[in-house]
């Protein structure tokens, strides 16, 4: 009886994370309101272990509850409203899932793989059905659901890497499959998951995977043999392809060039909104507060420039804080988790020119990272290490 009831136990820990993770990065957007109950159910569910777990470390306390209630006080106090700064505040709330998930050694990156399997296959069998004729883009049900609910961009363009513009808008976790297949010498699957990663249409994302691979095969790839053949296979692409590669490119530069424009006007905008008061360079505008955008030429509450909003939003003392809080795990990943590091470094680097960072894909990442974080560091009376250590 009482393996039965801790099966169950352990069954319903996985379902309801799942639900949490496939709810977060597949429909971002919220189109059918299940990331917030998901959320909502884990948050209640787990709430005895979130507390016990923050009286055991109060650093993260301070920083994952007072900090973001502070910065909506603030918010609050400054745009003179009470609910729009919540929908950029309740995301840290994903942060302390990483308390049940420690205590109950749940295998969270085997359902982070799960989710981002998932995604993989949305997108590289959409378009392979697409090429065969089976079922076209605008004939894929799917696709074109998440498109006209903001989940998803989807469309066919010359001037895409790969033809096809299939970008789910928690994409960039791709990246983080790709490393743990080529990590793990599942080099089929890597192909396909680069695949699909072109087939996001997304510079900054297949930019970052070309690199990534590099960086693994060149500094990380044991095998010489392995090596050997990616760096023929490369050499060949370059020499037989290398003119229509370089002309793709400034074509696809070219054709997103009303875009780039864009995030520039954004850039002066914010610094002009900014301007108006001295005093927004220090503690910043509000969450949820708005501003001209030359780019858009409408008022807007947040745009691409994930970091850029940041400051514009909680100002530079704040948001110092907030990126000390981001690139505070690279040393911890750095020492064991080295594809973890690498994909993080990588994520962070995206956020520069897209809206990345402070979305509930963003924090469910900035969880997810912050596990490993706990586990380097071994903090004392939190969780039984020898017991966490055998999930990975």
């Amino acid at each position: 009886m009482y393996l039965k009831r801790k099966i169950s136990k352990s069954s319903w820990d996985v379902m309801l994370m799942f639900f949490v993770f496939f709810t977060a990065l597949i429909t971002p957007r919220d189109t059918l309101g299940l990331k917030k109950i998901s959320l909502l159910i884990a948050i209640i569910y787990y709430f005895p272990e979130i507390v016990k777990g923050y009286k055991k470390n109060v650093k993260l306390f301070l920083i994952s509850i007072l900090f973001p209630f502070f910065l909506y006080l603030i918010s609050v106090i400054h745009i003179e409203k009470i609910f729009e700064p919540l929908t950029f505040v309740y995301f840290w709330a994903y942060i302390p899932l990483l308390f049940p998930v420690l205590h109950r050694n749940i295998d969270i990156k085997k359902i982070f793989l799960y989710v981002i399997d998932i995604m993989t296959w949305i997108i590289f069998f959409s378009a392979l059905l697409d090429m065969t004729g089976i079922i076209k883009i605008s004939q894929n049900q799917l696709l074109q659901w998440m498109n006209m609910n903001g989940e998803a961009q989807i469309s066919c363009s010359p001037y895409a890497i790969g033809y096809y513009v299939l970008f789910l808008k928690a994409s960039p976790v791709l990246l983080y499959g790709l490393m743990v297949s080529l990590e793990r010498k599942k080099y089929i699957k890597s192909l396909i998951q680069f695949l699909a990663v072109v087939f996001t249409g997304t510079r900054a994302n297949i930019y970052l995977a070309i690199l990534m691979a590099a960086f693994y095969f060149i500094y990380m790839e044991e095998n010489k043999v392995a090596k050997i053949i990616m760096f023929a296979v490369s050499v060949t692409l370059c020499v037989v392809y290398g003119r229509n590669i370089i002309n793709k490119i400034a074509t696809i530069n070219w054709a997103k060039s009303e875009g780039d424009n864009i995030r520039m006007q954004n850039i002066i905008s914010i610094f002009n909104a900014m301007k108006e008061d001295p005093i927004n360079f220090f503690i910043g505008m509000g969450f949820a507060s708005k501003y001209y955008s030359l780019g858009r030429k409408a008022y807007i509450a947040d745009s691409e420039l994930s970091y850029l909003e940041m400051i514009r939003e909680i100002g530079l003392v704040f948001g110092s804080i907030m990126l000390i809080f981001l690139i505070y795990p690279i040393k911890s990943l750095y020492k064991k988790y080295k594809i973890e590091c690498i994909f993080w470094m990588c994520y962070l680097m995206e956020g520069v020119l897209e809206p990345f960072i402070f979305t509930s894909t963003g924090y469910i990442v900035i969880m997810y990272i912050l596990c490993f974080v706990i586990k380097e560091v071994k903090y004392e009376n939190f969780v039984c290490y020898n017991s966490f250590r055998r999930i990975y």
